[in-house]
Parts: structure tokens; C-alpha cells; sequence
């Protein structure tokens, strides 16, 4: 089967600055993808080239083979939910609905019922809560149909202890719809993509599963991006290294980088020791730790109570990955 979208060396300017230069992303049918990324490194843009917003300046944008680089924006069968969800403050929820939408799509009905607004048809947008909004704004696009539904920052402006909830509510409401989402929440990213493209120096970094994108990042940049990390030189041959903190073990002798990444999880505490907690935090089901070792800082996951000022040991729990000293490189 090929894929959904396809997007050949892509790159874009304003003016003089790059916004990104070859990139190559692609999704499947029904695939959830993540982009992650820091402010302003080409998240957004990247989602307006797709919907034929905006113009790559270099490259081909493919959906369903077919090469839409250039195709109007109501050519291209591509939905774009905005942050500000974008709805027309005087008309309806049943007009925004409407708008654009195509002859074969479910009816009004049909919609507020999927998204449990049924009632609400003639409510204008200020009359509904951000979350409503942006079920509104979901359902004008789903409206027309599109075979690729483009989100941008879904979860911005809503409040965390209604986040569970509503990834949950979305992934149903939007279930069998390949869905590319921009967010700079890496929480969110890990909840609900099945694949995450990570932004670093100028394009995307790492292009995989949460779970090898935060095992195994391919850059620092990207081991930053995705989780607590702390980067500690190291010297040694073989499976374990010295650093500044004592011997690690890492996943491969034949690594030849110079840095090892640990995550809050690669190591725990015991009582009693040369490190000193300044800082202790409960999460809801654990704790977390703050040690500084000199210019070095370490975030660690652990599940008793040990208060600030205690004195403690550290042991590795999982081998570490070696990260080369160049963002460049990959992780070894």
C-alpha cells in the first residue's frame, strides 16, 4: 500500500532564513503523526505547505501519489484545525459546520451527535466552553471530508486536568482518520502519536516510535526535546565508563561517542551517600528528585518519600546510550 503523504525534500524561506531545508517526511492511512518541536522551528509551517497555505520554496508535497504541491488549498482533501480553532464568531455551530462542507459528508445531525453536542445547533461560538469550540472546529472539518486531517497545537488552550480526557475523546471521535499534529508539549506528543518527527537544528532529527524517539534519541537535541535528560562526558572503552559521577554501564561496547544520557529512570537513590537532594517533588504516584553534582544536574524518578537535604547514593538501574559529541551524529 502507499502511503497517505509523502513529503520529498522540502524546504522553505522567508526572505533569507530557512525555515527547514530537506525534508522527507511520510504517514499512512490512519496514522497518527506528531511534529515536536520548540517555538519557531518550522512546526506550523510545515502544516501551512501542506494545506497549500503557503508554497515550499524546494520540493514535492505527495498525497495519495498524487503531487498537490501547487493544488488551491479546497483541491487537496486536507482538513486544518488552527490553535484559535478559527471559528466565524457570528454564524452557528450549525453554520461552521456547514461551511465547506461536501454533499456525501454526514449530515449537521450527525456531526454534533459524534461529537456530544447535540442541542447546541444554534449556539453562536462565545456561547461555548474552548473545549466545545474545538469539537466544533473538528466537525467543520471532518465536514469536508479531508483523507488528512492536520491539528495545530490541539491541546494549547486547554486545562491540564482536562487534558486526559479530551486526548481520549479526540483519538475516538477521530478514530481510522490519519491525523499530522503540531505540539511543543512532549507529554502530548508521547500520548497520542504512533509516530513523532522531531525538529532540530534546521529539520527533523528523528523520525520514529515515542518509545525508540525517548530509549534511543538520535541527537542530544532531540534527547532534550523529548524528556529530562542530564549529558555527562565519559571516557573508557568497552561497557562501562567513567565520569564525573562514577562508572556506568552503556548498551554497546563498540560505542565510540563521548557522552552518556541518563533519564530519570536510569538511576535511583539509596540513603546515605555523597549526593545531596535539593530538591523533592511529589508527582501523584512518585516522586521526583533534584541532584546537582557540580555543573551537572540529575532529575530522578523514584517511589518512597526522601526529603530535600537528604544525603544519598546513586545506582544505574538500565544501561545508558552513548551520545556523540556532534547533534549531528547518531546515537550509538
Amino acid at each position: 500500500m502507499s502511503n497517505l503523504l509523502s513529503i520529498q525534500n522540502v524546504m522553505h524561506q522567508y526572505g533569507k532564513t530557512t525555515v527547514f531545508s530537506h525534508l522527507n517526511l511520510s504517514m499512512e492511512h490512519g496514522e497518527w503523526v506528531g511534529l515536536l518541536g520548540g517555538s519557531g522551528c518550522g512546526k506550523t509551517t510545515l502544516l501551512r505547505c501542506i494545506a497549500g497555505l503557503i508554497t515550499p520554496s524546494e520540493g514535492s508535497i505527495h498525497l495519495e501519489d498524487k503531487d498537490i504541491t501547487h493544488s488551491p488549498p479546497n483541491e487537496r482533501g486536507v482538513g486544518l484545525v488552527f490553535q484559535d480553532y478559527a471559528l466565524f464568531p457570528t454564524c452557528t455551530v450549525q453554520e461552521n459546520i456547514n461551511f465547506g462542507r461536501v454533499s456525501n459528508a454526514p449530515t449537521c445531525a450527525e456531526l454534533l451527535s459524534l461529537i456530544s453536542l447535540q442541542g447546541m445547533e444554534h449556539r453562536l461560538p462565545s456561547q461555548l466552553s474552548g473545549g466545545q469550540q474545538q469539537r466544533v472546529a473538528l466537525a467543520r472539518a471532518l465536514a469536508a471530508q479531508p483523507k488528512l486531517l492536520l491539528l495545530d497545537e490541539p491541546f494549547a488552550n486547554i486545562d491540564a486536568y482536562k487534558k486526559s480526557s479530551l486526548i481520549q475523546e479526540l483519538k475516538h471521535l477521530l478514530k481510522g482518520v490519519a491525523v499530522l499534529f503540531v505540539t511543543h508539549d512532549r507529554s502530548d506528543a508521547m500520548a497520542i502519536a504512533d509516530r513523532l518527527a522531531v525538529f532540530d537544528m534546521g529539520g527533523i532529527a528523528q523520525f520514529d516510535t515515542p518509545f525508540n524517539v525517548y530509549t534511543k534519541p538520535s541527537t542530544v537535541g532531540v534527547a532534550e526535546k523529548t524528556g529530562f535528560s542530564t549529558i555527562i562526558p565519559c571516557c573508557g572503552t568497552g561497557k562501562i565508563r567513567e565520569t564525573a559521577l562514577g562508572k556506568f554501564h552503556v548498551h554497546s561496547s563498540e560505542s565510540s561517542g563521548q557522552n552518556l544520557l541518563i533519564r530519570p529512570e536510569d538511576l535511583s537513590c539509596t540513603m546515605d551517600g555523597p549526593y545531596l537532594i535539593e530538591e523533592a517533588y511529589y508527582l501523584g504516584g512518585r516522586y521526583q528528585y533534584l541532584i546537582r553534582q557540580g555543573k551537572y544536574t540529575i532529575n530522578i524518578f523514584g517511589e518512597f518519600p526522601l526529603k530535600r537535604g537528604t544525603h544519598v547514593s546513586l545506582k544505574q538501574k538500565n544501561p545508558l546510550w552513548i551520545i556523540p559529541q556532534s547533534s549531528h551524529e547518531e546515537i550509538q
